[in-house]
């Protein structure tokens, strides 16, 4: 996922926009998604040295679709479509996060 903000104007700001394709099965207006990796965090063993990531999915619905100059109802395998959700775009979706998301979709 990746977003340009526009710090200065932050009113109307509606939420993070994931990119990519649609390899199986058919995205939906307000279907629940799930992405992963989501939050990564690190803890550290005491002593020894070891660290240990954890990753935890976030769960969010669908709250635009984009392809091309279109608004599509339904997204389907084949073409780019921009995935408008409603996840911050300050954090999880900044494109400096190495955030490559795999979706599931819960329609």
């Amino acid at each position: 996922m990746s977003i340009v903000l526009d710090k200065q104007n932050v009113s109307n700001l509606q939420g993070g926009i994931a990119g990519g394709s649609v390899l199986q099965g058919v995205l939906k207006m307000g279907g629940e998604i799930e992405v992963r990796p989501g939050i990564v965090t690190k803890k550290e063993k005491e002593g020894a040295g070891e660290t240990t990531m954890f990753c935890s999915p976030v769960y969010t619905r669908i709250s635009s679709l984009y392809a091309e100059r279109n608004d599509p109802q339904v997204a389907v395998p084949g073409g780019m479509i921009g995935v408008g959700t409603r996840i911050d775009p300050t954090t999880l979706t900044r494109a400096d996060r190495g955030q490559a998301p795999a979706c599931v979709c819960r329609n």
